[in-house]
């Protein structure tokens, strides 16, 4: 069976490391062939979630899978209160340490991406994207590569009027009813919605994402009996308990990179919608407006087709699939 190309890009937070785990297990590794990650600096330091990165991949068999960190930067950065999240996974007992790695140099992940795309084959490549879409579109842009996607699964936005997540406490103004990977970056979104043609889009906003609650009860029941026999479970079990103390924090990532599979498990359907992004300052920055009188971009709206507990559970079984590490 022939294995799909597939690009990833995340910005380094728990469930984005979860997802990398999950792309590791063993009906991904089946379908899909990770050409490589590119680390954004946004929800995270970039340098950690760099190293995290390449040690969930050894830890997971999957070490020869090229990482690159980009350079990209935020139109509306993350607080700092969010990103030390790489700094306590990369201390967990459960990830391997690799000997001298941090030593290395780090690779160049604009230049990663940028190779990546330039010898994929015409609508060929897959990409994921778990983060702000700038390093993409500045690549795909400046390249003229968009051609060669042949579909896009993002984490990113909310529709229907849903509350976002950007928190006016630590955000003042925050706009009520934007997101994080789209009020990163508004203009680079626009761009891609523009310019990534003719590759379906398939687009999971916080309408969907918020019914997969990371819960300490999830924790300790779905995660916890397993982490004894389970090494990749041990670390996420873990991770995940890390981010419990924020509250509202969702399986994001997971669900979306769990769509990736949708042609096999039948978890998502998808409703269409004609969208632009309002990039002006303000309080609708960010914000992932319906083109209610024609034009915009036709994006794919996933909607849940399982119960929450069926596609977690899915992701569990994946997580299991995974070989404990042996040095």
């Amino acid at each position: 069976m022939t294995r799909t190309p597939l690009l990833v890009t995340h910005d380094g937070s728990v469930d984005e490391f979860a997802s990398i785990a999950l792309l590791c297990g063993s009906d991904f590794l089946e379908n899909y062939e990770m050409q490589g990650i590119v680390v954004i600096n946004g929800d995270t330091l970039g340098e950690p979630a760099y190293w995290c990165t390449k040690r969930i991949l050894n830890m997971c068999g999957q070490g020869d899978v090229p990482v690159g960190l980009s350079a990209a930067r935020a139109i509306n950065g993350f607080p700092w209160a969010y990103r030390q999240f790489p700094l306590i996974l990369n201390t967990l007992p459960a990830l391997p340490e690799i000997d001298g790695l941090e030593q290395q140099d780090i690779v160049d992940g604009d230049a990663l991406l940028a190779d990546i795309m330039t010898n994929a084959g015409d609508g060929e490549l897959v990409v994921l994207h778990l983060g702000g879409l700038t390093p993409f579109a500045q690549i795909a842009g400046d390249l003229n590569l968009w051609h060669k996607v042949k579909s896009m699964y993002w984490m990113g936005g909310v529709v229907d009027d849903v509350a976002g997540n950007i928190d006016p406490g630590i955000v003042p103004g925050a706009p009520p009813f934007s997101e994080w990977n789209v009020f990163f970056d508004p203009p680079a979104v626009q761009k891609v919605y523009d310019n990534c043609l003719p590759a379906p889009i398939y687009q999971f906003p916080l309408n969907v994402t918020n019914a997969y609650p990371n819960s300490a009860e999830w924790i300790r029941t779905n995660l916890n009996p397993f982490a004894r026999d389970h090494q990749v479970v041990d670390f996420l079990a873990n991770a995940y308990a890390a981010v419990v103390p924020q509250g509202g924090a969702s399986l994001w990532d997971v669900v979306t990179t769990i769509g990736l599979m949708n042609g096999d498990q039948k978890y998502f359907g998808y409703k269409e919608y004609r969208v632009y992004v309002e990039s002006a300052y303000g309080a609708n920055q960010g914000r992932i407006m319906e083109a209610t009188s024609g034009g915009g971009r036709a994006i794919n709206i996933a909607t849940p087709n399982a119960k929450a507990s069926v596609v977690s559970d899915y992701a569990l079984e994946q997580w299991k699939s995974i070989p404990n590490y042996n040095r």
